[in-house]
């Protein structure tokens, strides 16, 4: 059969003979997970942090990011100080150095724009996925004799 567009296929579980649909989550390079709820949390992973069907847009821990985001970001969703967050911003010369933790086997963006109301966040740096957590500098290189504007910053975890 054909499969649908922007659903995911694959063997449930890995190696085995049926091949299952996965809507809503993508798993290319990774273990197949299952999301009978169709809310983007994979079942295994709101059964291991006993979360239910409608507490994907939920913020437990109160530290600013939703399940989902605790969920692609690898943070716990019941720790508020375990969550995706710039640790300093440094400007030197013509870069603006932006530190952050980084989780294992997690891809990152690094997006800027000059207001928080208006336009599009672009992206100004990408970091690829480390074996390791630890702290790590994302670099935006400007122009040192360009006019001195706000600028705004965010992490963002990458799509698969």
């Amino acid at each position: 059969t054909r499969q649908s567009e922007g659903v995911s296929e694959g063997r449930f579980p890995d190696g085995a003979a049926v091949i299952v649909r996965f809507p809503g989550i993508a798993t290319p390079g990774s273990t197949n997970r299952l999301d009978a709820n169709l809310n983007g949390l994979p079942d295994d992973w709101e059964q291991t942090h006993g979360l239910g069907p409608d507490d994907a847009p939920l913020d437990p821990d109160g530290d600013g990011l939703t399940n989902l985001a605790e969920y692609f970001a690898d943070t716990d969703p019941a720790d508020a100080a375990s969550h995706l967050a710039l640790e300093s911003i440094t400007v030197t010369g013509d870069a603006v150095v932006v530190e952050f933790m980084a989780r294992p086997g997690i891809a990152y963006r690094l997006q800027a724009r000059d207001t928080l109301t208006n336009g599009k966040w672009r992206t100004v740096a990408r970091l690829d996925p480390r074996p390791s957590a630890g702290l790590v500098s994302l670099p935006e290189f400007r122009p040192a004799d360009g006019p001195q504007t706000s600028r705004y910053y965010r992490i963002e975890v990458r799509e698969p």
